[in-house]
């Protein structure tokens, strides 16, 4: 267990003695979001939590804490990526209804204790905790078996799938569920298909495949997700109609999200996991449900429950006479060579919760259960209407016990509440701090009439409200409010927060009151908030919004605007998609406009107003005040260029004596060297010279002197400028333009350094292709030194070579036998090696247009390599030296499919 003594517990006469001796930086940063988890009325135990990050820019690095005492305990957490990321982490333990318990996000390494696993093979991906098995997504066709059922052959491919969950294992390594069993060849494990449908006045049968006239087929996996909190997958799947007036046409498009949590696991005997389904229909005309006995999410479990072996037990008390019954949940469970068995949960949002059910009421009969919401009546899928259905699955050692049923419910449908308290981020822009109105004009130009004063300014009735002088896009944004204590006043404090003037989060006097649409903190006349925490007039509170403004191709709106907004600490929408303008907002439209705060006639009151821009989707830059470049995939961290040198101190110079490459998966940052959030101190590093993805040479030779560019004892590389940076869908370039300086600060050498970033299809791989033109400004330059100290090279992250064994770099060559201290001009090498609880690999390609007689240094367990070579660079000459690194996520691809990649970087089609 981490922990370290909470700043809060220092003693007060050494904190005057800092602030006395260095100034208020001594203490202790501020954390970048404390989050207090309230357990409300139910007592919790190993309950996965999270909080919308609204009020942060940068996902990198970080560390979640628990405040315990005089303790501060490291908590394992990730970001889980989208338009507002979410923070998640397990409450650990036990805690009592009435209690509540408080974290803090901070910047640092984050903690780790175990790892979900997202393990993908060719014919299906796996889930699991620590090697074991948790679930199977089939992504490959399945053949139904030749040898059951009465089947003619010729029909027999119509039971052929993909797209379901086999197996499902218990915490024992028990198989929970069948396929193709005889009896209904078309059962699949966990599966979710309609039945009685109708398109285009036709019957279409997604369930009972063999008639011919619909089926479900895997399209594509949109992510994968290894984790400390949880693991799990994105995928597209089709609901295809065989027979229609077009042939064979996609129906509906669906989208699972499936993931399991690290809690319970083998020691406590049991699994938790959560599916969503998102189906959208995507023909021109809608599918009509008919009201049928059973069709939707599904469960066939193992032949071996049955009978005397096996049993339902419904949260209403009900077993197998639950048949078209309703229930929060069920429970479904058998003997195999012990009694284990699956709780499924049905989401109070679901549409027809509390959800009818299909059990077989047969006492001699197999398990087999289903939500099927269309036992109530028929209903209707439109095209272009988004219809999420929501399960968790509690997979258990033993009977069911009722209260631990209960409590999962509780968890699910009442999740304990998570109030937060942001910090300002490092780019934010203050709007207003009290001082004065230079970032705001007066709505329809003029003089700004309101009142300035004891930090604050105060609508003027009558004088018009306030836009920002700047149009704003994504953001971020902390605003402070005061109701007006007037009895007079009409307007009960009526005013407003204009997102782009287009979308109004209301602020009018809602204290005590019930909710409603046009109630303080509603997203005006279209949501109430959650939670009405309006306070009394005289009492300040806060807004803390995320927005994303919607999606334009050209004048045709795509996407809608999206909002997240926490009230007073606590949050009242959670990424809510707003389709339209609110009250009296500007029309939408492509173009971004400004923040407009609203005079409708109530002397509210403002101040501790800033705003910080949020990076696009695709890739995307963000500079950290000139310390750092980030390079960002949809807003996570994936590369982060160190360019920034200051020589003011000697530590200073050694953290930044020469430009270099960080490379992250999200939160977590894969190499060494210091990464501008924490202090980089050389003493338990090995060779903290080794730096990300670099290039130098220990021994360059010229006019008659040698510089170790390497090293740097008494030399640099310094950055001057960017030439180019652009970003642009999936791909990210920056040219960066270093000096390779000697003693007197003068260029022995000029590099144009191209970095260019490509995301793949698949999520787990980045694509990084490296450039340098190295020219010799003055004259003759030699390259000399040896493969461990000159050349490109990559160096993983120092708990790489201290940590335990398995994570220790190995190396793949491109054929058995290599010896890569004398072998030369590789192709390709590939170091693979473990890193908090997850495994990495790293394949460096060598291009034929570079020199000859390269040696890989790729031998190191601590994870440093690269390629190395001799040679001179004649005065005024340029050598362009060309690598390209792919980072991947999971196992070590095969000798063949590394093979292939070379093929396309050496030989382009």
């Amino acid at each position: 267990m981490q922990t370290r003594r909470s700043s809060k517990t220092v003693v007060f006469s050494f904190l005057v003695f800092l602030c006395l001796l260095f100034g208020t930086q001594a203490l202790a940063a501020e954390p970048l979001a404390t989050f207090t988890v309230r357990a409300g009325e139910h007592t919790r135990v190993d309950t996965p939590v999270s909080a919308p990050l609204v009020g942060l820019t940068d996902m990198a690095s970080l560390r979640l804490e628990e405040v315990k005492g005089s303790q501060r305990v490291a908590v394992p957490a990730q970001v889980e990526p989208g338009p507002t990321p979410r923070l998640w982490w397990v409450l650990s333990g036990t805690t009592p209804a009435g209690q509540s318990r408080v974290f803090e996000l901070v910047r640092g390494t984050p903690a780790t204790d175990g790892l979900v696993t997202a393990v993908k093979g060719d014919k299906a991906l796996d889930l699991q905790l620590g090697g074991a098995n948790i679930l199977r997504y089939n992504h490959a066709v399945v053949p139904a078996p030749k040898d059951i059922g009465r089947i003619p052959e010729t029909r027999r491919p119509l039971y052929d799938r993909s797209g379901f969950i086999h197996p499902l294992w218990s915490t024992k390594g028990s198989v929970l569920t069948e396929i193709h069993p005889a009896d209904h060849i078309h059962h699949m494990g966990l599966w979710m298909p309609w039945t009685h449908t109708q398109f285009e006045g036709r019957m279409v049968d997604f369930w009972n495949v063999g008639d011919g006239t619909g089926t479900v087929r895997f399209a594509k996996y949109l992510s994968t997700t290894d984790g400390p909190v949880f693991g799990g997958f994105q995928v597209e799947q089709e609901h295809v109609a065989r027979k229609t007036s077009k042939g064979e046409q996609v129906i509906l498009n669906e989208v699972w999200d499936v993931r399991a949590y690290n809690v319970g696991g083998p020691e406590k005997g049991y699994w938790l996991i959560d599916f969503e389904s998102t189906q959208r229909c995507v023909a021109d005309e809608p599918l009509i449900q008919d009201q049928y006995r059973y069709g939707g999410f599904g469960f066939r479990a193992t032949s071996k429950w049955k009978g005397q072996t096996a049993a339902y037990l419904t949260s209403e008390g009900k077993g197998r006479d639950g048949h078209g019954t309703r229930a929060r949940w069920c429970d479904t469970s058998g003997r195999i060579d012990e009694w284990e068995g699956v709780t499924f949960y049905s989401h109070p949002q679901n549409f027809q919760h509390p959800e009818p059910m299909r059990i077989w009421p047969e006492l001699d009969n197999y398990i087999f259960f289903n939500f099927c919401p269309s036992q109530a009546e028929p209903w209707e899928m439109k095209p272009a209407e988004d219809h999420v259905f929501r399960y968790r699955m509690y997979v258990h050692q033993g009977k069911v016990v009722v209260a631990d049923a209960e409590r999962i419910w509780q968890d699910y449908a009442n999740p304990p509440q998570v109030d937060a308290k942001f910090g300002r981020p490092d780019n934010a822009i203050v709007l207003f701090d009290g001082t004065d109105f230079s970032n705001w004009e007066r709505d329809g130009g003029g003089e700004i009439r309101w009142k300035r004063a004891d930090g604050a300014m105060q609508v003027v009735p009558g004088s018009g409200g306030l836009v920002t002088k700047k149009p704003v896009k994504d953001f971020v944004m902390h605003v402070e409010f005061q109701l007006p204590t007037d009895p007079q006043d009409r307007e009960r404090g009526n005013s407003g927060v204009y997102i782009q003037r287009r979308y109004e989060v209301q602020i009018i006097n809602s204290y005590g009151e019930e909710l409603e649409f046009a109630g303080c903190g509603s997203i005006y006349r279209f949501k109430a908030p959650d939670y009405n925490v309006c306070k009394a007039p005289g009492e300040w509170q806060s807004y803390d919004i995320r927005f994303r403004e919607a999606r334009y191709d050209g004048d045709t709106k795509v996407a809608d605007a999206r909002v997240t907004v926490y009230h007073n600490g606590v949050l009242v929408h959670d990424d809510v998609a707003v389709p339209n303008k609110t009250g009296a907002g500007r029309p939408e439209g492509p173009e971004p406009l400004p923040i407009l705060l609203q005079d409708h006639g109530s002397a509210v009151s403002f101040r501790n107003i800033w705003i910080a821009p949020l990076d696009s989707d695709g890739m995307s830059f963000r500079d950290n005040a000139g310390r750092s470049l980030d390079v960002l995939a949809d807003g996570k961290p994936l590369l982060r260029y160190m360019y920034d040198f200051d020589s003011s101190t000697s530590q200073r110079r050694f953290e930044t004596y020469k430009p270099f490459l960080h490379v992250y998966d999200g939160m977590q940052r894969l190499t060494n060297g210091p990464d501008g959030q924490s202090e980089y101190l050389a003493d338990g590093i090995q060779f903290p010279h080794h730096r990300g993805v670099f290039v130098g040479w220990n021994k360059i030779g010229f006019e008659g002197k040698r510089y170790d560019l390497w090293h740097m004892p008494n030399v640099a590389q310094v950055h001057q400028r960017f030439e180019e940076k652009s970003a642009e869908g999936n791909v990210a370039t920056f040219v960066s333009v270093v000096h390779w300086n000697d003693p007197d600060g003068e260029p022995v050498l000029v590099e144009r350094r191209h970095i260019t970033a490509r995301r793949l299809d698949d999520p787990t791989v980045v694509l990084l292709d490296w450039r340098s033109d190295l020219t010799a400004v003055r004259g003759d330059v030699a390259l000399d030194g040896d493969p461990e100290h000159a050349g490109v090279q990559y160096r993983a992250h120092n708990d790489v070579g201290t940590g335990p064994n398995e994570d220790r770099a190995q190396y793949l060559f491109h054929r058995d036998g290599i010896d890569p201290r004398t072998d030369k001009d590789l192709p390709w090498v590939t170091l693979s090696h473990g890193l908090a609880g997850r495994r990495y690999w790293v394949q460096q390609m060598n291009h034929p247009d570079n020199p000859k007689e390269t040696v890989f240094s790729a031998y190191r367990d601590y994870g440093r390599f690269g390629a190395f070579f001799t040679g001179t660079i004649d005065k005024d000459r340029t050598l362009t030296l060309r690598y390209r690194f792919q980072i991947g996520r999971g196992p070590t691809p095969s000798r063949q499919e590394l093979a292939a990649r070379y093929a396309e970087y050496a030989s382009p089609r």
